[in-house]
């Protein structure tokens, strides 16, 4: 062993017990190698036992300048300077212990790491403490390998290996002089010495110190001593040990206040009597035994024990019993197998030892002595040794025992006829023998504890003469049944009890009873007087001979002051009688067939007979025993009832005008004698009586009907008076209070409180005593302080933690009192709401406000105090901690209480610490309570740590601070959610949250905690805390961060959930659920906060193969756990492998393992058909059984199934009449399959729900990690593969035929989700260089992946695809949420692919994005008609949203089906007809929406829907026409809602639109139906007459909101967005419908109306130029509205501008080619251009050439500023990495408080600048097209009033080129030109004006600012060739107009 270990004792010394009790006890596998080791190194311990290694003077002299300079200590490299108080504290240790130096500074420093598990002790309290808890440790680990070897007393079930290890090392250790070494240290060992020793060195503490240092001092003795018996009973001790034992036994006193050996001399004796044994060793395994092996055994034995060593044996009764054994050993050895030639001659001694025994009284002291010692008691083999000996003893010697009986017979004679002769005789020794034999055996055999059964065999089964069946019985078992016979032959009177009181304890096992009964029977037919006939004869006799006539006499009368007494009973026949009842009691409570012969026989009157004695004048001691009795009796139930009947009759309870009765008796004799037998067997008895059922009619027609008397009886004569009497022993005291409570609280567990129990209850069955019992507790009544002074009291006298009489009494008095209180708080809320519904007089207060009131005894209310003590003596009690936990779980299920229960447990911090120790140590506790409450714990599971859980967990939800706060740690002065959590060495006291982290700490990493396969349940509740804790916003962030910083308690945890969910159970996966929703929770904490590397573990152990935990590195530092193009171990596998990618493809990592193990599918039961019951009752009757599961977070129901027990059984016991007898075996056999069904029904739906929750948890965490996941830790080429894995399975355990119900759904949501996430992926690849930024460097950091401009994507998308449409196709149409889910599903993913705001019909067919629509395509067809169908039927009918998405769904089908199959199959099934038609009906929604404030907003999302899919459907050309065809323009215009238009100004005043105002809404309408008109127009073409007259026919049927949107002036005046974007919209579909040519000779009188309107609109479009002409103030104002914002309303106003501009341009081309007959929009006036635009209100001019020329000016000018502004956002995207961070803070529009990265505030600018550029571009080609269109205006009017008008015609050409031009016209005209005639007037003047301003305004200045934006205009043009070099020719033209034709 190192020095180290030397010194440092404690530890090593656990470690040796853990290592021997894990080989030997737990018996892990692979333990040898480390047991063998630890053998070697502690072998010098074990042979030096509890040696300290002594003080050394350097030692101490190092100690001494360890204060200043610092000593080395185990496991540091450096000195540590110490404390001068711990050198103190070191050297007293040192002292105290005679220790090391050394020894005693560890010693303390290991004290001060437990410091935490013993709150309000010092270090060098706990260090004595530990000191002996290191020699308790080691002594039990050498106990713990004796008991490990295989021999002759026991088995062991140790490995081979194992067994073969400890017997070479404990045969060594003792070989080496073991036994001498522990006997030494028993004399040494004196707790009164260390007493005094500790005390003289202050070295105790509380009661509870001193407690706890005795009990481990006694636990050190009592191993030494089951060292040498375990060794002594396997192996036998050699010569030498047994000598010195019996040495050491010589000089033995009894150390018991009663003469009882104590526990260790016990082991010692019984130790040196197993030495002695070789019966039951066969031949080879005997000869191996010290006493035949070595052959000076027998005779050096013989020689000490004869006395003829002349030792002087302080306690001669020891030697007596060696001797006894020793003699038998000798006979055994005589008669045996096992041959000892070389001791023949001391094996004839065996009869003078037997004789020596005799003298030494032997049999007078066993049953003293030995068989009253405690630990006899409890331990098997005690017990069979001692059998061995007696029965050799009774088998062995007949001759002797025979011999003995004929002392005893002579001496009774003798006795009998000095008694006649009135001599007094003393009977000798020799006499006494046999009746002491009797004695002996009926101790030995009596009560049975362990349930050996041994005295079966002193009985065999009888022939019918009486003789033993000895063919069928061993030689032994016939002798022993023949001497329980002999023995009752002619028995003398004196030996009778002895006899009586023998047969008593051999007939005390359930197969003995019988055999007696039987002889008891027969021997009846003789003239035995041990025959019942004579029992119950007797007692019929007693009965006559004592009863007497009352007289009648005043009210005082009582049976005993009558006459007086003129017969009696001597107390010879009071001792008989007291042993025959007492063998009649065990009979019949051992045997059922005893119980109901005694009770039916009619000769015997075995009732009637008992209940007269009780009235006669019979010693209470046999009134008792005759209570006692009938209480055996009343173990059947068929003899309740007629039982209850009789002592009804007999008024044994006094009532009102009766006689006294047993009140009496208790009042009159018990309290004067100060002993209370009677009373306490009456109890008893009322106790089994209760077993089975109080009749309802009891006491009916005497009194009134009930249990009143009784509870009268047990409450008020017995229990609230218990503390007021005075006891002889005051054990009864406490054990009449526990009898007291135990019968209240089966009353009360009995009891459901009505509403009829208020209200009198029935007056043929009485009030339930229930009832009256919890009407007392909710009162401050007496009952409530006495059951509360004794919880008190007990408290008080357990703080002393001493030993005193009645203790255990006490205890259970306290349990049930405990247990009362639980249960009466769970009924009290039913209670007191029952007594509230009858309207009860009586005031009920709850029981848990009273418990929270005053203690009259102490004047604080500390009721909940003496409660947590309760939960602090549980390692003793451990149910009363259990009912203790119950009571204070119920009390602080009331928020309101909180305060005052805080108040009370954190009264002084020791008081806090003691209740933290309390509950700590309960949660720590590893035994398991036994639990008699139904449903509330199962097999091997803790309900005291459930319980305590439970509290916790429900206290969390209340508002802090609450009682579980206090509990869990969290500091409740600083608030809750800014405590600091911390381990328990900083904070000084372990919490019960340090405990459950503990507890569910892996065993090793990977593997769960060893908890969960023996306590799932408490796992799975600690699991929950820990989630609760976790998700509640005030305890999450201190919960997490001490999660984190302390033990990395999720990381290690969910590195186990493959593990934990390798087993299938319940259990198992709603741990794992609670621990997955807990992982959700921090990875969203951990993506909030940025916390990468944490997040980066976390991701590993979801995403890395499950397979490779011991490759996952919890510490590692890299933050991306997989680059691009990579999937952590999948790519690597698929390098290496192509083959097992293949066999495995992506589902090895923990995300998808957990997914696996979940089954969908649902087990099949179904229910039974009953041949009894009706089907239909029997399923009303389970459904109203059904109770929520509180435990599951699902919550599903359960059959609470001892709630059907109870209905069934009631149903069962209404069964009356002959024929229902009969069939009563059936009815029972169909009760137990019903409640079978019932168990396996739950077992089925604990399943289903259990799946349902793993799955949620496990879609929390999936959809989290999926949203969250940064891409620097997880890229997108990951993230699609892990997708598209995880949604293939979904959608594949979703198919099943029978899946559990409601996981559909669950997948549902989650395949929505994950198919969102996978369409981001596609979408939202971030660009490296914008995320990088300067450390970005092209060739390195560009994959080959992203060089390609493509999206490459996964053929597995297709078999998603397939997996949507065929569930879809499956669903059904009541499933609304599962097919919402999916049709938002499907949406996803059918735009996977598409660019945000682009256009998705564009998609190029030869793209990836083209091939993949074509597979998609393909998929849907492949379906047939069928899908296409449902999705109609959806989209017109069901929920909202639902309609909303299968809309959608049907767009993007538009979009793929490029040859427009699917707008035809919708169009021919009449969808397309019914959707326009059901606009209609929309109307009277919309109308509410517009007019009400309680219109609801679901319907202008549908018809938003609609909308859109029309317009998607009119994209195409076909549907467009097909839209025409099905009347959509004409529904628009019947479309009564777009004529609601509210009053712009008004809303604008009001400033809601922005939040769902009026105007808001309303455009929410009008703007997706003008969008519809817009696509039908531009999909049909501007030659498309139809389609603009049926537009025309639209807006005309809303003159006049197209007329007031159109007349612009609001969208002018407040430059609002949204009336801008109106007037945009409308100015759109205007420019491009009203352009029809209403012909002069086909005019009718619509027609002439319709010219009108369009004259109007017209007019009202050319104005708007004027309106929103881009003058230097209107430019301000559109910046200064919002400058950076898009679309801006710059823009918006540039479209008005453009589509006014398109509109002209329409109608002045579409009306003729040739200029001669253009038509004129514009006067020719160029007022506007030569004196300017007005600023005031539009005037009623009509538009004039001027200003179009004006407008071309300010188009122009805003052209180049929106070119330079294009130019300068260009410039700065394109220096964005070398921005400085205070430049991007200001371009982001951020905070410069706020703290972002620079990647992240890089990506923002980014994004802005590219919304910028695209707005400035949209902006640069609209003004281009309008100034292209502006030019050829102008052109087109200038050259028709310069060169066609009529002014110009008859003015004729003036100069050369004029005339020239005049003739090339004139040429023209002839050739086959047509003269246009003259359509206007426009006189000479006007043209000479006109010529005169053309030269003023279209001067070189004017064409040179035009030319400066032909380079811009050209380049937005590009793209359309035909319109290259127009702006030039038009400008050219122009310029040629204004110079050679104005002169």
């Amino acid at each position: 062993m190192s020095s180290e270990r030397t010194t440092d004792m404690w530890p090593w010394y656990k470690e040796m017990l853990a290592t021997v009790e894990a080989a030997l006890v737990d018996k892990q596998a692979g333990s040898r190698p480390r047991l063998e080791l630890m053998l070697r190194e502690a072998d010098t311990d074990f042979r030096n036992l509890l040696q300290n290694p002594p003080p050394s003077p350097a030692d101490a002299d190092s100690l001494k300048k360890a204060v200043s300079d610092g000593i080395k200590l185990s496991g540091q490299d450096c000195p540590t300077t110490l404390s001068p108080s711990l050198v103190e504290e070191a050297t007293i240790v040192s002292d105290l212990f005679k220790l090391n130096e050394l020894s005693s500074l560890q010693l303390l420093l290991h004290g001060e790491e437990q410091l935490p598990q013993y709150p309000g002790l010092t270090r060098g309290l706990v260090a004595v403490i530990l000191y002996y808890d290191g020699r308790k440790a080691v002594v039990q680990a050498l106990r713990t390998l004796m008991a490990g070897r295989p021999g002759l007393t026991w088995s062991t079930d140790a490995p081979q290996e194992i067994t073969e290890l400890v017997t070479e090392s404990t045969t060594s250790l003792m070989a080496g002089g073991l036994t001498d070494t522990i006997l030494s240290l028993m004399g040494t060992l004196d707790w009164t010495a260390d007493l005094a020793g500790l005390q003289k060195h202050a070295a105790l503490g509380d009661p509870q110190h001193v407690h706890t240092v005795q009990l481990l001092h006694q636990d050190i003795r009592q191993n030494l001593a089951d060292i040498i018996y375990c060794y002594s009973a396997q192996s036998g001790l050699s010569t030498k040990a047994v000598l010195r034992l019996l040495d050491y036994l010589s000089r033995t006193t009894p150390s018991t206040a009663t003469g009882q050996l104590d526990d260790v001399t016990a082991a010692l004796l019984l130790g040196c009597l197993a030495s002695f044994d070789v019966s039951g060793a066969g031949r080879e395994d005997g000869e191996e035994m010290p006493m035949v092996a070595d052959r000076d055994f027998i005779a050096a034995v013989s020689r000490e024990l004869e006395g003829r060593g002349g030792r002087k044996w302080d306690n001669p009764a020891l030697l007596a019993i060696i001797q006894f054994a020793w003699s038998m050993a000798l006979a055994g050895l005589r008669t045996g197998n096992v041959g000892v030639p070389h001791a023949a001659s001391h094996l004839e001694e065996d009869e003078i030892f037997m004789d020596l025994a005799l003298e030494g009284r032997v049999f007078h002291h066993l049953p003293s002595l030995v068989l009253s010692s405690p630990s006899f008691l409890k331990e098997e083999f005690y017990q069979r040794r001692l059998h061995t000996i007696v029965t050799d003893f009774l088998t062995l010697m007949p001759l002797k025992i025979k011999e003995l009986r004929n002392r005893a017979d002579d001496s009774a004679r003798n006795a009998l006829m000095h008694e006649q002769e009135g001599i007094q005789y003393a009977v000798p020794l020799s006499g006494q023998h046999f009746a002491q034999i009797l004695a002996t055996v009926s101790q030995l055999y009596s009560g049975d504890t362990l349930d050996l059964s041994l005295a079966d065999l002193y009985w065999c089964p009888t022939e019918s003469s009486g003789a033993a069946d000895s063919r069928h019985c061993p030689a032994k078992q016939v002798a022993l049944y023949k001497f329980v016979r002999l023995a009752g032959d002619l028995l003398m009177p004196s030996l009778y009890v002895p006899y009586v009181t023998m047969l008593t304890g051999l007939a005390d096992t359930p197969n003995a009873a019988p055999h007696c009964f039987s002889l008891l029977k027969m021997n009846g037919s003789g003239s035995s007087n041990v025959s019942l006939d004579h029992f119950f004869s007797s007692l019929s006799q007693y009965h006559s001979n004592l009863q007497q006539v009352v007289p009648h006499a005043g009210p005082d009368h009582t049976i005993y002051r009558t006459v007086p007494l003129n017969k009696g009973i001597s107390p010879q026949e009071i001792a008989g009688l007291t042993s025959v009842l007492g063998l009649v009691t065990v009979l019949a409570s051992r045997s059922d067939q005893a119980r109901v012969a005694m009770a039916e026989h009619p000769g015997w009157s075995v009732v009637p007979t008992v209940l007269g004695l009780l009235g006669c004048s019979v010693p209470t001691p046999v009134k008792a025993k005759l209570v006692e009795f009938l209480a055996a009796l009343a173990k059947t139930a068929d003899i309740v009832h007629p039982l209850w009947q009789a002592i009804e009759s007999a008024q044994l309870v006094a009532s009102l005008g009766a006689r006294p009765g047993l009140v009496g008796e208790l009042e009159e004799i018990e309290t004067r004698a100060e002993e209370f037998p009677l009373t306490r067997s009456f109890l008893q008895l009322l106790d089994r009586l209760t077993d089975v059922e109080i009749p309802g009619a009891l006491g009916a027609g005497s009194r009134q009907p009930g249990f009143s008397p009784y509870l009268a009886f047990i409450q008020d004569h017995v229990f609230l008076k218990f503390h007021s009497r005075t006891y002889k022993n005051q054990g009864e005291k406490w054990a009449i209070a526990a009898s007291c409570l135990e019968l209240l609280h089966k009353l009360v567990e009995e009891y459901e409180p009505s509403v009829e129990d208020f209200q009198g209850g029935s007056s043929q069955v009485g009030l339930p005593p229930g009832f009256c019992i919890l009407s007392h507790l909710h009162q401050t009544s007496l009952l409530l302080r006495t059951v509360l002074f004794v919880l008190d009291e007990a408290r008080v006298m357990l703080d002393t933690f001493s030993p005193f009489p009645g203790k255990a009494s006490l205890e259970a008095a306290a349990t049930a009192a405990l247990k009362l209180l639980q249960t009466s708080l769970r009924l009290s809320d039913s209670f007191i709401s029952a007594g509230r519904t009858a309207g009860a007089s009586t005031v009920l207060t709850s029981l848990s406000q009273l418990l929270l009131g005053l203690n009259p005894r102490t004047g604080r209310p500390d009721h909940m105090l003496n409660m947590a003590k309760y939960v602090l003596y549980g390692y003793w009690l451990p149910q009363a901690r259990l009912a203790a936990v119950h009571i204070i779980r119920a009390v602080a299920a009331c928020p309101a209480h909180q305060s005052a229960i805080l108040a009370t447990l954190t009264a002084t911090p020791a008081i806090a610490n003691m209740v933290l120790k309390a509950f700590t140590d309960a949660l720590d506790a590893e035994e398991e309570e036994e639990v008699d409450v139904p449903g509330a714990a199962t097999e091997n599971s803790s309900a005291t740590r459930l319980a305590i859980l439970d509290l916790l967990q429900t206290g969390l939800n209340m508002a802090a601070p609450s009682l579980s706060h206090f509990l869990l740690g969290f500091d409740l002065k600083k608030g809750v959610s800014r405590s600091q959590l911390q381990s328990p060495h900083v904070v000084g006291v372990r919490t019960p949250l340090h405990t459950i982290l503990c507890l569910l700490s892996p065993s090793e990493p990977g593997v769960p905690t060893p908890t969960l396969a023996t306590n799932p349940q408490l796992v799975t509740a600690s699991y929950r805390l820990v989630f609760t804790l976790i998700s509640h916003p005030l305890t999450s962030d201190p919960t997490l961060r001490y999660l984190r910083s302390s033990s990395s308690f999720l990381l290690s945890q969910l590195a186990t959930i493959t593990y934990l969910l390798s087993s299938t159970s319940v259990q198992s996966q709603r741990s794992a659920a609670w621990l997955l929703r807990s992982v959700a929770v921090e990875i969203r904490v951990l993506a909030a906060a940025r916390q990468s590397s944490q997040l980066a573990k976390i991701l590993g152990l979801l995403l890395d193969a499950s397979e490779s935990q011991e490759d996952t590195d919890l510490t590692t530092t890299n933050t991306s756990l997989y680059p691009d193009h990579t999937f952590s171990q999948l790519s690597r596998t698929m390098a290496q492998s192509q083959t097992r990618q293949l066999d495995t493809p992506v589902s090895n990592h923990r995300l998808a393992a957990v997914l696996n193990t979940i089954d969908f599918e649902m087990e099949s039961l179904s229910a039974p058909t009953w041949e009894l019951f009706d089907d239909s009752q029997v399923a009303a009757v389970l459904e109203q059984c059904q109770v929520t599961n509180m435990d599951s977070a699902s919550q599903e129901l359960l059959i609470a199934v001892p709630r059907l027990h109870k209905i069934l059984a009631v149903e069962l016991s209404t069964i009356q009449g002959s024929a229902a007898m009969n069939q009563r075996a059936m009815i029972q056999s169909e009760i137990q399959s019903i409640l079978h069904y019932a168990v396996s029904w739950n077992s089925v739906q604990e399943g289903a729900a259990a799946r349902r929750d793993l799955l949620d948890s496990w879609r929390q965490v999936a959809e989290t990690l999926i949203s969250l996941a940064p891409s620097d830790l997880l890229s997108s080429s990951s993230k699609q593969q892990i997708l598209l894995q995880l949604l293939q399975t979904l959608l594949n355990k979703v198919s099943g035929e029978n899946p559990v119900a409601g996981l559909d759904t669950l997948v549902s949501s989650t395949v929505l989700l994950l198919l969102t996430a996978l369409r981001q992926t596609y979408t939202g690849t971030p660009d490296k260089q914008a995320i990088m930024g300067d450390t970005f460097v092209g060739l390195l950091d560009t994959t080959t992946g992203e060089t390609s401009s493509e999206q490459v994507y996964s053929a597995s998308l297709q078999v998603v695809l397939r997996g949507l449409i065929s569930w879809i196709l499956s669903a059904g149409a009541g499933s609304q949420a599962i097919r919402t889910n999916l049709y938002a599903a499907l949406l996803a993913y059918l735009r996977i692919g598409q660019v945000a705001g682009g256009d998705a019909g564009q998609t190029m067919e030869l793209s990836e994005r083209g091939k993949l629509q074509k597979a998609n395509l393909e998929v849907v067809l492949s379906y047939g008609t069928n899908f296409l169908e449902i999705l109609s039927r959806d989209a017109t009918t069901g929920h909202e949203v639902r309609r909303m998405l299968a809309l959608a769904v049907l767009d993007e089908l538009v979009v793929l089906d490029r040859q427009a199959a699917t707008i035809r199959f919708l169009a021919n099934q009449g969808f397309l007809k019914h959707v326009i038609e059901s606009l209609i009906s929309d109307e009277a929604g919309l109308t509410d929406l517009l007019t009400k404030p309680a219109g609801n907003i679901r319907y202008l999302y549908v018809f938003e829907s609609k909308i859109n899919l029309l317009v998607r459907v009119a994209s195409n050309p076909v549907g467009a026409e097909l839209l025409l065809q099905a009347g959509l323009m004409a529904r628009l215009a019947e479309f009564s809602v777009l004529d609601l238009r509210p009053d712009p100004d008004s809303s604008l005043l009001r400033g809601g639109e922005e939040d769902g105002g009026a105007l808001h809404k309303y455009q929410s309408v009008l703007f997706p139906v003008l969008r519809l008109c817009q696509a039908v127009l531009a999909s049909l073409g501007a030659d498309n007459v139809s389609a603009a007259s049926q537009t025309i026919q639209f807006l005309t049927g809303h003159e006049e909101v197209v007329s007031l949107v159109l007349r612009g002036s609001a969208a002018r005046a407040s430059l609002h967005p949204l009336l801008l974007q109106e007037l945009a919209l409308l100015t759109a579909v205007v420019s491009r419908a009203a352009v029809l040519d209403m012909r002069t000779d086909q005019m009718d009188a619509s027609t002439i109306e319709l010219q009108g309107q369009l004259s109007r609109m017209q007019k009202q479009m050319l104005s708007l130029l004027h309106q929103f002409q881009l003058s230097d103030s209107l430019v301000t104002a559109l910046q200064a509205a919002n400058p950076l914002k898009t679309p801006s309303t710059t823009l918006t106003v540039l479209q008005i501008i453009s589509n006014v501009t398109s509109f002209a341009r329409s109608l002045v081309v579409s009306s003729s080619p040739s200029p001669r007959s253009t038509r004129l929009i514009v006067s020719p006036s160029l007022l506007e251009a030569t004196e300017g635009l007005s600023e005031g209100p539009v005037s009623s001019r009509p538009a004039s050439l001027g200003l179009l020329i004006m407008t071309t000016r300010t188009v122009a000018a805003q052209l180049a500023r929106s070119q330079a502004s294009l130019t300068d956002y260009q410039t700065r995207l394109d220096s964005l990495q070398s921005l400085p961070i205070t430049e991007l803070v200001r371009l982001a529009e951020i905070s410069p408080t706020d703290k972002l990265p620079t990647v992240v505030v890089r990506k923002m600018v980014h994004e802005k600048l590219s919304a910028t550029i695209s707005s400035k571009t949209r902006e640069v080609s609209l003004c281009a097209g309008t100034v292209e269109g502006l030019t050829f205006l102008v052109w087109r009017h200038l050259e028709h009033y310069l060169l066609y008008s009529s002014a110009a015609t008859t003015a004729g050409p003036v100069t050369p080129f004029q005339q020239a031009f005049s003739r090339h016209n004139s040429s023209v005209q002839e050739i086959g030109g047509s003269n246009a005639s003259h359509r206007t007037a426009f006189a000479k003047v006007d043209l000479d004006r006109l010529k005169k301003d053309v030269i003023s305004v279209l001067n070189d200045t004017f064409f040179d600012k035009l030319g400066d934006i032909v380079v811009s205009v050209e380049a937005s043009a590009n793209s359309k060739p035909a319109a290259a070099g127009f702006l030039q020719s038009v400008l050219r033209r122009t310029k040629r107009l204004a110079a050679l034709h104005t002169q």
